[in-house]
């Protein structure tokens, strides 16, 4: 986990639990920590806490990969329900969604035309459970939008967090 301040980097955490931020936190200047601003971690609740317990002023950020890294989860926990739902056990190489589940984790620009759609029209016709694999790698690609708009006014990151957020409430998957 690394700690920013308004010098750049400052500082590295060995270790992996809580308490190891919370002991490390204890061994830097009072002074030091009040100049913390920003810090940057994984998406581990108990790091979170740590921070917040630690540096209760600092504003916590997580990198794009983490967001990402939990979307593709997301898509991957979707698809393994509504395989569940509809049929009644997981999924067999026989099955579309399967197939596609792969591709699924892939970005659209990382796809060839070809097998982008490939993977679209065997989830089309799959019906239901494509239809709802796609709305949720949808949401996926439109998380990745929103997140590679670095260098964007607010009205434009505004109106692509407003378009995610909408796509996500309307497609009722959680």
């Amino acid at each position: 986990m690394d700690a920013f301040g308004t010098q750049g980097l400052l500082g590295q955490v060995e270790g992996r639990a809580p308490s190891d931020v919370l002991a490390w936190l204890a061994t830097t200047p009072l002074e030091w920590r009040r100049q913390i601003r920003c810090v940057a971690i994984d998406m581990s609740p108990g790091y979170r806490a740590a921070i917040r317990t630690g540096l209760p002023h600092a504003t916590i950020v997580v990198d794009h990969f983490h967001v990402v890294q939990l979307a593709d989860k997301m898509l991957n926990t979707v698809r393994r329900r509504i395989t569940a739902t509809l049929r009644g056990r997981r999924g067999r190489a026989c099955d579309p969604e399967w197939k596609a589940r792969r591709r699924l984790l892939r970005n659209r620009e990382d796809l060839t035309d070809a097998r982008f759609s490939t993977m679209w029209n065997a989830l089309l016709d799959a019906g239901t459970v494509g239809m709802t694999l796609l709305t949720a790698w949808i949401a996926k690609e439109e998380l990745r939008d929103l997140l590679a708009c670095t260098d964007a006014g607010h009205h434009h990151v505004g109106h692509l967090r407003w378009k995610f957020l909408t796509w996500c409430a309307d497609s009722e998957i959680p």
